[in-house]
């Protein structure tokens, strides 16, 4: 017997995509270029306060998703996030070639660790948070471990998040 197909996640899903195709659209109608006021920037304005939860309506779906899995810390569970940290560092390394023509290697190793050597790389810093995190996160929601993991969860989001820009 398959699973069964939720077509309520689909829908979230495509509200999501058509959310950050808006988001990203915003700036190619001008919105950011908007100073005064007027009707144009009053709908624009509220077109993206609806639709910038583009990227937390993704998160929210995929724990959502991921609540009932098993996860087992080893190496394999690490796959996924150190490939995408290869491809990261290639597009840190293509994009931060002006850099390198000025000689400025240092503040390459200091973008690439604080992940601003490409755009967008906030986002894989965000990811790799979450994916690590997720295992803690479900055992803790799922309350299935005793006290230790319980504080070992609020201890990694403590120093996760506390003082991050």
């Amino acid at each position: 017997m398959g699973k069964i197909k939720r077509t309520d996640l689909d829908l979230i899903r495509c509200f999501a995509i058509i959310f950050v195709i808006s988001v990203h659209g915003l700036s190619y109608v001008g919105f950011y270029e908007l100073s005064n006021p007027s009707i144009t920037l009053f709908v624009c304005h509220l077109i993206r306060s609806i639709v910038i939860i583009c990227v937390p309506l993704f998160l929210i779906l995929t724990g959502y998703l991921s609540a009932e899995k098993e996860y087992i810390l080893s190496f394999k569970y690490l796959e996924k996030p150190f490939r995408l940290l290869v491809i990261y560092i290639v597009c840190a390394l293509i994009c931060s070639i002006p850099q390198f023509m000025r000689g400025e290697i240092k503040s390459f190793f200091v973008a690439l660790f604080e992940f601003k050597a490409a755009p967008y790389a906030w986002y894989l810093a965000m990811y790799f948070g979450l994916y690590l995190m997720i295992p803690f996160l479900n055992e803790f929601i799922a309350g299935k471990n005793g006290g230790e993991k319980k504080y070992l969860c609020f201890d990694t989001f403590g120093y996760t998040t506390y003082g991050y820009e």
